[in-house]
């Protein structure tokens, strides 16, 4: 680094640290981030709070993930910064909507809430094991902010799934397009060959938009919980308990998309339908790893109902 950079991150000012509750994973003991300024600095703006990057200490530095209860983040008075980073500013798409906007043209999304016994995201991100103790398992988090949060992508992908693919067979086509016409509950019926053209209007075309769904912060919600599978190397040998981390039951995640109108034939598929049949999707199938052994099932959170 240079002197001339070494000043000016010197002119850099840190946003000072509001009040958080900070409770560590049962057996986890440390947790290095900015959390440690002083009283006087935390109360010099009591309308911000500043939070570490958990994501670093999970995958740079190697270290345990605390069980954060938001209380703070989740006061609406609170202007909330992570590493500087205005978090409902980074991550709500809707602020794009301007007042000229149709509605049917604007940014909209719906609120969904895990259930036990969580959500898994980001298993296949690598994360060094040093001792049979750690985290053995790899997880998704924002790259700017260090929070979980379900990419646009996972989003999109798990939608379409959902529709008639290539791949699949001739029974499953037909099964996925009476499903979809049902949920989208149109006035005329929705034949396969019409389920296709409203999958190429959604998902290619410069069809519509899928943004990443995140946190909503809500008081005595705790985010990161630990769990752990048990596999049986042999009938005769104690099983090995493998640690892994997770997003905790009772968490809100604001899913987020720009919708587009499709006529298909004669039929018009509005974006208010579409963002009904999405909802229901994920209702139905959930998000995530390891859906099929209860993760990801997500209910609607109706304090969040618009």
């Amino acid at each position: 680094m240079t002197k001339k950079n070494r000043k000016k991150q010197k002119k850099v000012k840190q946003r000072p640290s509001g009040n958080i509750t900070l409770n560590s994973l049962e057996d986890i003991g440390r947790f290095t981030g900015r959390f440690g300024n002083s009283a006087k600095e935390s109360s010099a703006d009591n309308n911000v709070a500043d939070f570490a990057n958990t994501g670093h200490s999970f995958f740079v530095k190697n270290e345990d993930v605390p069980e954060i209860t938001l209380d703070a983040f989740a006061d609406a008075g609170r202007q909330n910064f992570i590493n500087g980073i205005a978090y409902k500013e980074y991550f709500d798409m809707a602020r794009q909507n301007s007042k000229n906007d149709s509605a049917e043209s604007r940014i909209t999304g719906f609120y969904l809430k895990t259930t036990y016994p969580g959500l898994i995201t980001g298993t296949g991100y690598m994360r060094p094991h040093l001792k049979e103790s750690d985290f053995q398992m790899g997880f998704y988090f924002d790259w700017t902010t260090g929070l979980p949060v379900l990419p646009g992508s996972t989003v999109k992908g798990v939608l379409r799934d959902i529709f008639p693919l290539k791949k699949n067979n001739d029974e499953k086509k037909i099964a996925k397009s009476n499903y979809l016409a049902e949920k989208l509950n149109t006035d005329k019926s929705l034949t396969l060959t019409s389920i296709e053209k409203l999958e190429n209007s959604i998902f290619e075309d410069k069809g519509d938009v899928f943004y990443d769904a995140y946190i909503i912060p809500e008081k005595n919600v705790k985010i990161f919980e630990e769990d752990y599978i048990t596999p049986h190397p042999s009938p005769f040998s104690n099983p090995i308990p493998l640690r892994f981390l997770k997003i905790g039951p009772g968490v809100t995640f604001k899913f987020q998309f720009k919708f587009k109108e499709s006529k298909i034939d004669d039929i018009l598929v509005t974006p208010k339908d579409k963002k009904e049949l999405f909802k229901k999707i994920l209702l139905d199938f959930g998000i995530g790893a390891k859906r099929n052994t209860g993760y990801g099932v997500l209910i609607e959170n109706r304090d969040w109902m618009p």
